[in-house]
């Protein structure tokens, strides 16, 4: 390295931004150290945004930087401190930390600063080292040898913590079709694999770190009527969704259904004649008030509409290609779904709460949402008269909307109703590019359903 390749400001100096830009050390990592760590692990280098949290882990008077399997990622490809003369971390294991001393001499005289490195753990390209490189000043040595130890320390606590998810991503973006990582609480695009990089090649910007509500642009006009499939992960602290882009099938491909759509027409075309000779007969029994079959009609009528809804429901999958897609308040069509559900069928108590920060809006059929909302409640709502259904809709600024279901049944739930309906919703989320997690206990007596929708 050469003299005044980089410079260390004296402690004299007032460091521009100081007070506000050195973070505090401390042994919990808040979600934007994991997304930082995540991002390293998984592509080999940091976002502007990254590097700019980074920063603010250096002590005052002090530089930190970034070392992965010998190349400088942070600053990247400035090599502030000789590779040979750290060379024992990247040896070492993850309990030690070194103290390094440099001397270089300049017009202005010589100069000692202290080097401090650690190996903070092993990413897909090889080993991790953190330093903090800073002139030597006695009176700072302690309080830096502290400062440093403890960051090391949480960096390495954190990335022992996302370990399981970082292997467990790592399968995902093997895949052959295009495979992005969007944090859930920035919305930001955390990783993508080499067929999505190609396939946003050609937006001209560099998509890690940007909002997934503008990649969604550039993924969709590529895949044409494909589809956007989701995939939820929790660990540690870090909230991942993973957004897997499949182009619409050919047309010489054979699609498997379980019903045809037209099979389907023809059985509401059927049901409709039924209910419309069954509103025929009561109206001509409204000449005869009390009459026994009077009541009759009017389960024939009620059911009829029923299963006329449910065939529709099923048409709707079947033909869902067909639908396109509308911009549509999500929290909306949850509130007309649950006051649908609570007037026109037998159903026990629900109740709806917004944890909202701003109006919201996505790109999604309403028809195939509001089905998909109805059918998740069916699923709850096969539950006992004096069970209760909890429905939680949370959005934070950048992050999805998250809507959660939560039934504690007074009786158990009747499993195979529960399972059909649940079937219907897989493969309606699955058609409409939306996860779904659901828990329930052993005798089916508690469930719960997560929908997520991008915004």
């Amino acid at each position: 390295m050469k003299p005044g390749q980089f410079q260390i400001e004296s402690p004299t100096t007032p460091r521009q931004g100081t007070a506000a830009t050195w973070a505090s050390p401390t042994l919990e990592a808040n979600a934007g150290l994991l997304t930082l760590l995540a991002g390293v692990v998984l592509r080999g280098r940091l976002c502007d945004l990254e590097r700019e949290l980074l920063d603010r882990f250096a002590a005052p008077n002090t530089l930190v930087f970034l070392v992965q399997n010998r190349t400088y990622i942070h600053p990247e490809n400035v090599e502030i401190a000789p590779l040979e003369q750290i060379e024992a971390t990247f040896q070492a294991g993850e309990d030690a930390v070194f103290s390094h001393r440099q001397h270089l001499s300049d017009d202005l005289g010589r100069k000692t600063k202290t080097i401090r490195t650690a190996r903070i753990g092993l990413a897909n390209q090889g080993p991790l080292v953190l330093g903090m490189i800073g002139a030597e000043l006695p009176e700072l040595r302690a309080g830096h040898d502290r400062h440093f130890g403890t960051v090391v320390q949480t960096f390495r606590i954190a990335l022992r913590t996302l370990a399981p998810l970082i292997e467990w991503l790592n399968v995902r973006l093997a895949q052959t079709e295009p495979v992005i990582v969007v944090g859930r609480s920035t919305g930001r695009l955390l990783a993508l694999n080499k067929t999505a990089q190609t396939l946003l090649a050609s937006s001209g910007i560099d998509p890690v770190g940007e909002e997934f509500s503008r990649i969604k642009q550039y993924l969709l006009h590529h895949i044409g009527r494909g589809r956007l499939s989701m995939e939820n992960r929790s660990q540690g602290g870090l909230d991942v969704t993973v957004i897997v882009a499949t182009p619409s099938p050919s047309k010489g491909k054979a699609t498997s259904l379980q019903v045809g759509a037209g099979f389907l027409q023809s059985m509401r075309h059927k049901t409709a004649g039924i209910t419309a000779a069954a509103r025929f007969l009561q109206s001509a029994l409204d000449q005869e008030p009390g009459h026994p079959v009077t009541e009759m009609l009017r389960i024939i009528i009620d059911e009829s509409a029923e299963l006329d809804h449910d065939l529709c429901r099923h048409q709707l999958l079947a033909e869902y290609a067909k639908f396109a897609p509308e911009t549509i308040d999500p929290i909306a069509s949850l509130r007309k779904a649950i006051e649908s559900r609570m007037v026109g069928h037998a159903c026990h108590n629900i109740t709806l709460r917004e944890d909202l920060v701003s109006p919201v809006r996505i790109e999604i059929p309403s028809k195939a949402l509001l089905f998909l909302y109805e059918s998740i409640l069916s699923t709850h709502c096969g539950a006992g008269a004096n069970s209760r259904t909890d429905v939680v809709a949370r959005h934070r600024d950048g992050s999805g909307i998250t809507i959660t279901f939560v039934t504690a049944c007074g009786r158990p739930l009747d499993e195979s109703a529960y399972t059909e309906w649940r079937d219907y919703c897989d493969r309606l989320a699955d058609a409409m590019g939306v996860p779904l997690e659901y828990r329930a206990s052993q005798d089916f007596s508690q469930t719960e359903t997560i929908l997520t929708l991008i915004s």
